[in-house]
């Protein structure tokens, strides 16, 4: 069993079975996922209701990965 740690950089914000895996794991092994906040770190502490009407929507939907894993042989 392994250790493995996935960054939320680079992110992207939609589901697509055309992105590569960013990390291919083995049954049992343990994973930590780093993760933006749904506004892909756009919304702050603070904000204007001005600067949020500026966030990019296309960043909305933060996700982490993806990852695939290994079937035990």
């Amino acid at each position: 069993m392994a250790e493995h740690a996935l960054s939320a950089v680079p992110m992207h914000s939609r589901w697509n079975a055309a992105l590569p895996p960013r990390l291919t794991i083995d049954s049992g092994d343990v994973v930590h996922f780093e993760c933006q906040d749904a506004s892909g770190a756009e919304v702050h502490r603070g904000m204007t209701a001005e600067e949020f009407q500026r966030i990019d929507c296309g960043l909305i939907h933060a996700l982490t990965g993806p990852a695939t894993w290994e079937a035990a042989s």
